[in-house]
């Protein structure tokens, strides 16, 4: 799994990943949620995911280094759809996403499925990892809900590894 910062030098997380802080309202309403906790969404999302997801273990493959696990960060991920699939192959996933509701469903659903999925409530602009802690950054579907996309873009490079 990913390093995490050490959070004994941040705040409790109330304050440093409260709502009113993250400056987004959408993520915690209540037909947000209920959309992404279908199980008729899970099952199209993984499968779009699971096509990124050996599209770019070929690229890797192509360099040489398909035989290892990978961390992955699934920055905005939700309930973790796109996690499961790289659970699902033995990759270390850790879903990161401002929606609290979000990532518990996500928690319950990785339990059930028995995936070793992380999750980390967090904003993609102060992401909750240590820099160059995963082999792989993805923002599938977080860039059009975010206003500072260019933030998140280099907080994602921020938490990839050298060669990553």
């Amino acid at each position: 799994m990913p390093k995490t910062v050490d959070q004994t030098t941040s705040a409790p997380a109330d304050e440093t990943y409260g709502d009113e802080n993250l400056g987004d309202e959408t993520a915690n309403r209540p037909e947000f949620v209920d959309y992404y906790t279908r199980d008729d969404v899970a099952l199209g999302r993984q499968a779009h995911f699971s096509r990124l997801r050996d599209s770019l273990l070929a690229i890797r493959a192509m360099e040489g280094d398909a035989d290892r696990a990978l961390d992955v960060a699934d920055i905005g991920g939700g309930t973790g759809d796109c996690s499961v699939v790289w659970a699902e192959k033995g990759h270390k996933p850790i879903c990161i996403d401002i929606g609290r509701d979000l990532i518990e469903a996500g928690r319950t659903r990785a339990k059930a499925l028995g995936l070793d999925i992380g999750y980390e409530v967090g904003s993609a602009t102060a992401l909750p990892l240590a820099s160059g802690s995963v082999d792989i950054a993805l923002l599938p579907e977080l860039l059009e809900h975010v206003e500072d996309w260019q933030a998140c873009l280099d907080e994602a490079t921020r938490i990839v590894r050298p060669g990553g």
